[in-house]
């Protein structure tokens, strides 16, 4: 049987709000960014739980800033 269960490389938890600059990069993308297609096509783009959880690791800054 194949093991089918993701592979962690970081915390599955969103950063302290004020220690991230993803919050910005997510209100761009809702604002600026559409579904290219299928049924929802044209509407504002949307992350899942998981996509927004990741910009916000990505985007996560330190002391150093």
């Amino acid at each position: 049987m194949v093991d089918l269960r993701p592979v962690r490389s970081w915390p599955d938890t969103a950063p302290d709000p004020n220690w991230t600059l993803g919050w910005d990069v997510l209100l761009w993308t809702a604002r600026y960014l559409r579904q290219p297609d299928g049924p929802d096509a044209g509407s504002p783009w949307k992350f899942t739980p998981e996509q927004v959880r990741i910009v916000l690791r990505w985007f996560e800054i330190n002391d150093a800033g």
